[in-house]
């Protein structure tokens, strides 16, 4: 091994290390902090929670903070496996029996066997994590075969989504020069541009699927509170939040000739109007305050920082040395 290998070497078995200490430390800090507080309740909260309640929840805390230690010992695990452990060649050499060449059909087959590696051993975990932890404190009443069924549809769809993209990076890598990476690097940002700025905006934020929201106190609200911001001519809807949207709780939309304000049916259901006034202050500063744009650009130098970074080590022979492939 030369000494650009061995150093490389180092250095991805020293970033491996850092990230598991990074997550111990985390684990530590959180559930000793989690602790200290266990003997007594928030003052705000003392009139709505017990002791027995807010015990339970620091309890609730701690397993999943373990669970996600947990989650990052195995990623890390998987790594050293498919680099420095031979999976990759092993996978290649399987491949290699099954179609007989190298071209994209082989390097897409080998990239959906991993990805269905990486979903097996995900599974269980996250099983563990958003369900099993749930269901032992009383958060969740699916049934566990229902739950199951949901998550492997979900995990389907998901590959069915990503995998045109990953044929599309592999096409782009065998029919283009060495500057492939640029193409990569486009396709990767009109990625992220369809998911962070025109599916929200365009897809959700303006589909005929949201109705308006009924008149009463929570609508006159919020149209003075929109008045204040600056958004006196907002229309406000509501719908059922979408599958692609699962931590979102409203979402302001703009047009070159309308504002809109979506209102999720949850959202509505399990928070107060105060609560509501202040999810849509946020939603609505996201947008006063070009975070989406600001996200965008800083999407943009990371991606141009690993292609750029990635296309220049695939060319190095002592990069596959280094990982053991």
């Amino acid at each position: 091994m030369t000494e650009i290998a061995a150093l490389l070497k180092i250095t991805f078995l020293a970033l491996i290390v850092f990230y598991v200490c990074i997550q111990v430390a985390l684990l530590i800090s959180e559930v000793g902090s989690a602790e200290k507080a266990a003997d007594a309740v928030p003052r705000a909260f003392c009139d709505k929670v017990s002791l027995a309640e807010h015990r339970k929840a620091i309890d609730f805390t701690a397993e999943v903070i373990q669970s996600d230690t947990v989650n990052a010992l195995a990623g890390a695990a998987v790594a050293l496996a498919f680099t420095l452990g031979g999976g990759l060649d092993i996978l290649w050499a399987f491949v290699n029996v099954l179609t007989g060449d190298r071209g994209i059909a082989s390097q897409f087959l080998l990239v959906t066997l991993i990805t269905l590696i990486l979903a097996v051993v995900d599974m269980p975990l996250d099983w563990w994590r958003n369900f099993r932890i749930n269901e032992s404190y009383g958060t969740e009443r699916t049934d566990a075969h229902l739950w199951l069924g949901r998550r492997i549809r979900a995990t389907a769809f998901g590959w069915v989504a990503d995998m045109p993209l990953v044929f599309a990076g592999l096409a782009i890598l065998n029919l283009s020069s060495y500057f492939w990476w640029i193409l990569c690097l486009v396709v990767s940002c009109l990625w992220f541009f369809w998911h962070e700025y025109l599916y929200p905006n365009w897809v959700v934020g303006f589909s005929k699927k949201a109705h308006p929201l009924q008149e009463g106190s929570l609508k006159r609200r919020l149209q003075l509170l929109l008045s204040e911001l600056g958004y006196t001519d907002t229309r406000i809807y509501t719908m059922v939040r979408p599958g692609a949207l699962k931590h979102a709780n409203a979402l302001f939309a703009q047009s070159n000739r309308q504002t809109r304000l979506v209102l999720f049916q949850h959202t509505l259901c399990k928070l107060t109007e105060e609560e509501i006034l202040a999810v849509v202050t946020n939603a609505v500063a996201h947008v006063a305050r070009w975070h989406r744009f600001a996200r965008c650009i800083l999407f943009f130098f990371l991606m141009f920082a690993f292609w750029w970074g990635f296309a220049w080590l695939a060319e190095k022979p002592y990069f596959y040395e280094a990982l053991g492939i």
